[in-house]
């Protein structure tokens, strides 16, 4: 046979321990060097494996845990400006505070406190002033005027003892046109000395928020 020939030609004479040692040698060496390409699962450790050898593309995607946050880059440029808001549905609080002291008119005759001017619209109200009494007794009427109609009032003829009060004075109404609050009072004639002072009148629109 052909391969007979060959063997015959490689190992001559040689005896048969001779043939199957060096065969065995063949053999061993062969399979040293197709371990050395195939390894076995789980061979490689980390090691024998040569730091930053290996690439991105040697590992499946979130294989790999994800890196601390670095510093912040800088600022972009800025956007261009978006687009204008639609209006609000509330109007803005109109407000108007005096702080003068003003002397009382002594007596019965009606004596405008304060006032502020108002377009039309619905409106809530709120009035406060300190009154305050120079003399031992007496009384004070006062009330609160949206349009020309009373909304609230401090009685009539309530005791106004010597020293000062905190008086306030709320309401609502709505105007169909311009319009006015105002706070009115009179006093008696035991009364002989007084002012009213730490005035102020906050008008807002219902639409938007309460009086405060």
């Amino acid at each position: 046979m052909k391969g007979a020939g060959i063997v015959q030609r490689i190992f001559g004479n040689g005896s048969y321990a001779n043939v199957t040692a060096t065969l065995a040698l063949i053999i061993a060496l062969g399979g040293t060097s197709y371990a050395a390409i195939k390894l076995p699962k789980n061979s490689v450790t980390s090691a024998t494996v040569k730091d930053r050898s290996l690439l991105k593309k040697d590992f499946r995607s979130g294989q790999l845990p994800r890196g601390k946050t670095g510093k912040p880059g800088p600022a972009g440029a800025a956007g261009a400006p978006g687009a204008a808001g639609g209006a609000g549905g509330g109007g803005a609080a109109v407000f108007q505070r005096v702080e003068a002291a003003e002397a009382i008119v002594v007596g019965s005759a009606p004596q405008v406190v304060q006032s502020m001017s108002l377009p039309a619209g619905s409106w809530v109200v709120t009035a406060k002033f300190v009154a305050e009494n120079g003399g031992l007794d007496g009384a004070l009427a006062c009330s609160l005027d949206l349009g020309g109609a009373v909304v609230d009032n401090l009685g009539a003829g309530i005791d106004f003892g010597a020293g000062a009060a905190l008086n306030t004075l709320a309401g609502a109404a709505t105007l169909s046109g311009a319009g006015a609050a105002t706070v009115t009072c009179n006093t008696n004639n035991t009364i002989t000395a007084g002012s009213y002072r730490a005035k102020s009148i906050v008008a807002v629109p219902v639409a938007s928020a309460t009086a405060g």
